[in-house]
């Protein structure tokens, strides 16, 4: 591997003091104009806006569920003892997390009665069946690299 160059090191540098910049032009904008965008945009009659408002933190259990699913996966277990108390802990965030999503589907948010035990059974069963799609994959495409 060689060092970059004078040149290249300041096309880099170039890069990121124009992120920096246009970052802190638009903040300086939306801090501006926040409330009159917000008044501009705000509807209460709105499909989307209640949509939102019922089940508008979905995608981020789906997300997070689908996470500590592949770090469940991921997991070494060439010191299984060692290994052990972080997997239980990552394993009841999913439990926890999976729990949520399907509570939230059946309209916790919404204050519907909710079945305790079948969104539990959901849960794991949920985090049981992403496990058993996730060994599927091999490993090499479930790993994050730079």
């Amino acid at each position: 591997m060689h060092p970059k160059s004078s040149g290249q090191r300041v096309k880099e540098n170039a890069k990121y003091y124009l992120l920096i910049c246009t970052w802190v032009v638009l903040a300086a904008v939306f801090a501006a104009y926040d409330l009159q965008i917000s008044q501009t945009i705000y509807n209460p009659a709105s499909v989307w806006a209640h949509y939102f408002e019922d089940y508008g933190q979905v995608p981020g259990y789906t997300i997070s569920l689908i996470g500590a699913n592949i770090l469940i996966c991921l997991r070494e277990w060439k010191k299984p003892l060692q290994n052990l108390p972080g997997t239980v802990f990552i394993l009841l965030i999913a439990v926890f997390i999976s729990f949520l999503f399907w509570a939230d589907l059946q309209g916790m948010q919404i204050s519907k009665d909710i079945s305790l035990p079948l969104t539990l059974a959901l849960a794991i069963l949920s985090i049981i069946g992403m496990q058993v799609w996730l060994s599927s994959i091999p490993r090499e495409k479930l790993r994050f690299s730079y």
